[in-house]
């Protein structure tokens, strides 16, 4: 029964693992579990974002998820392979799983901390799985002092036959639970999908009812609206530059700052967001959109960006809300920037050379470093005269964001 447990945590994990891949390749858009939720006025920070996107995320040069699925493929098949061997053989795979065990463990562990005190950030899903490792360890370790009676009773006849069954079901039930996530989860409202389809609207609807029977105030208790006092940024005013794009008022007393990567969903989830803000406390307050390269497949658009601010705060903003619009997970092509550019003005044929040219790629590559170095590793990060806004796991709306501005106004 211990083996058998352990199976079944090992298929867990390659659900998890799985999940956790399909959740990345959509940029967590739906937050760590990729669950319908409340988007329309609201966006959740989502802690599985931030470990996924940090410089934690590999491991000499091996994806940690994908780390952590071979793991779990690995320990299923020494269960599996332990089913058509002898009790000698059997023993000995027990002890090389008992040892994968004890790495996993501490690479888990050590996963943990860097989850908890280098990138301050909570992911449920890489929690589950630490759990998982945890689970399996202790159980490889109840094995290792058992008496080996189990191997005698396994070399009975029939009873093959019966452990054969029993890894045949569950590894069905976790075939079924892996194609639902890469079939279903995998593709409901995805980034750039521009085909409504019927999933899609049932995601509709549950926003719909989350909207209308929870509300905000619930999410305001389960969330409370607040400001990260934890890691204030002392010279937040070197990260803008005087030719930085803003929108508000210019004598403004308060500064209002996000920092952004126009492939990122939750940046276009949040955008409406922000555009209902600054249309509130625009009068009052000076609001910055900054663009921060997540990914490689955002230089050129961030580029294009940076074009648009040459010909005014106007043609840059209205070039982030076109890019928001029509943003898919490949990220945009240059034809397609361009086309975007000359939508709202550009010239095309010069923001293309500009754009193959890369004659814009230092300043994006630099801001990059430069937000890294003061402490900016993901995107969306909202900060109020240099104050993070929002800790792991909050919910942001316009009314918390409002309220926090206006605490701020009353500070200055």
């Amino acid at each position: 029964m211990t083996n058998r447990i352990i199976f079944a945590l090992a298929l867990l994990g390659m659900v998890l693992t799985t999940h956790i891949w399909v959740q990345k390749q959509r940029g967590f858009d739906a937050g760590c579990l990729g669950l319908p939720t409340v988007q329309r006025q609201t966006i959740t920070v989502s802690g599985c974002q931030e470990a996924m996107e940090s410089d934690f995320s590999t491991t000499l040069g091996l994806d940690n998820v994908l780390a952590g699925f071979l793991f779990y493929v690995v320990m299923g098949g020494l269960y599996l392979a332990g089913i058509f061997t002898g009790a000698r053989t059997r023993s000995i795979l027990s002890n090389l799983r008992l040892g994968l065990a004890g790495i996993a463990l501490v690479f888990s562990l050590y996963l943990v901390f860097i989850l908890f005190f280098k990138i301050d950030a909570v992911c449920v899903l890489c929690l589950m799985s630490a759990l998982c490792v945890i689970a399996i360890f202790v159980l490889q370790m109840i094995l290792f002092r058992k008496e080996r009676a189990a191997d005698k009773a396994s070399e009975e006849p029939g009873a093959r036959v019966i452990e054969l069954g029993v890894a045949t079901l569950t590894s069905f039930v976790a075939a079924v639970l892996v194609v639902l996530d890469l079939v279903f989860l995998g593709n409901v409202t995805k980034a750039g999908n521009a085909g409504a389809t019927g999933v899609e609207q049932m995601r509709a609807v549950a926003n719909d009812v989350l909207e209308t029977r929870i509300g905000h105030d619930f999410l305001a208790r389960m969330a409370p609206c607040e400001i990260d006092v934890t890691r204030p940024i002392v010279d937040w005013q070197s990260l803008i530059e005087p030719t930085d794009p803003y929108m508000g008022n210019p004598g403004a007393r308060v500064t209002f700052v996000e920092f952004f990567d126009p492939n990122c969903p939750t940046c276009k989830m949040l955008h409406p967001v922000m555009q209902r803000v600054i249309q509130r406390y625009g009068d009052r307050v000076r609001f910055y959109l900054k663009p921060y390269a997540l990914w490689p497949k955002s230089l050129s658009q961030i580029e294009a960006l940076w074009f648009a601010a040459k010909s005014g705060s106007n043609k840059y903003f209205a070039l982030i809300d076109e890019q928001f619009q029509v943003q898919v997970h490949e990220g945009l092509s240059i034809d397609t920037v361009r086309k975007l550019g000359e939508k709202i003005g550009l010239d095309g044929a010069e923001l293309e050379r500009s754009l193959k040219h890369k004659t814009l790629r230092n300043k994006v590559m630099q801001d990059k470093q430069m937000l890294k170095a003061a402490g900016i590793s993901s995107a969306p990060t909202l900060l109020l005269d240099g104050k993070f806004v929002g800790k792991i796991g909050q919910t942001l709306t316009v009314e918390c964001i409002g309220s926090l501005i206006e605490k701020e106004l009353q500070m200055r």
